[in-house]
């Protein structure tokens, strides 16, 4: 299957509470970028209302759903290809000198 668009394969990261990491195969589709309005609160010398700001990724996990997580859930599986293939590689990886 041939797609438009370059998908990344991922891993969604939760950590359980008994502080296990598990990981669930994913493909990364976007990033979600969500404004929400925030009413005045109603009381004297409440805040004043306005927006929140965040964003979100959209990752389609392998059953088929789509599943809106935080960014810092993502573990991006093939983040030394992509370096590799923006030149970047040199740049991440090189040895740092010491003076």
């Amino acid at each position: 299957m041939n797609t438009k668009y370059d998908l990344r394969p991922c891993y969604i990261v939760k950590t359980t509470r008994s502080g296990r990491i598990q990981r669930e195969k994913g493909i990364f589709h976007c990033w979600e970028h969500i404004g929400q309005v925030i009413e005045p609160s109603p009381l004297k010398g409440g805040h004043p209302g306005g927006q929140i700001a965040f964003t979100r990724a959209l990752v389609e996990t392998i059953d088929g759903c789509m599943r809106s997580v935080a960014p810092s859930s993502i573990e991006f599986r093939d983040t030394g290809n992509v370096l590799h293939q923006m030149g970047l590689t040199e740049y991440f990886f090189e040895e740092e000198d010491e003076a």
